[in-house]
């Protein structure tokens, strides 16, 4: 049992913590802001034919839920954040939110609306993770009294 090393092994299975691809966080970053922007109508005519603004947005939704299930499934638990190193969903989202809403939004939309939009929903993200660590987190001391996984 590894009680040393807590964030590069789990310390109830021993196994080393799974780390979910860079690409992945950023590939959900950019199809959740598609398919807000294709929610609020600033989808480009060219892709909003095809009817990718839900359906994108729903693809983002399930590539979270899947990156923070892959997380669960191999046993992360410590006091370090889940989310938390700079390849983060939240770093890409701070990074390149604010542009994708921009370049997705009407042109006539103020670069303050994008900014605006991508630090809202930036705060969501963050709220949302902080919860599921605290989760983690609590999940930690307790050895094996608790059978749910």
């Amino acid at each position: 049992m590894h009680t040393g090393e807590p964030t590069t092994t789990s310390a109830q299975t021993g196994r080393p913590a799974h780390r979910v691809s860079w690409r992945t966080h950023l590939l959900g970053a950019a199809f959740y802001t598609a398919g807000t922007c294709g929610m609020l109508g600033g989808f480009p005519s060219a892709l909003s034919g095809v009817g990718l603004g839900l359906g994108a947005l729903l693809l983002a939704i399930g590539t979270i839920i899947v990156s923070r299930a892959q997380l669960r499934h191999h046993g992360r638990a410590s006091s370090h954040p889940a989310i938390g190193d700079p390849r983060s969903l939240l770093s890409a989202w701070v990074a390149g939110g604010p542009l994708l809403f921009h370049l997705l939004l009407p042109e006539d939309t103020p670069v303050s609306v994008s900014v605006l939009l991508a630090l809202l929903l930036g705060t969501v993200f963050y709220a949302v993770f902080r919860l599921q660590d605290a989760d983690l987190t609590a999940q930690h001391p307790l050895p094996s009294s608790s059978s749910r996984g």
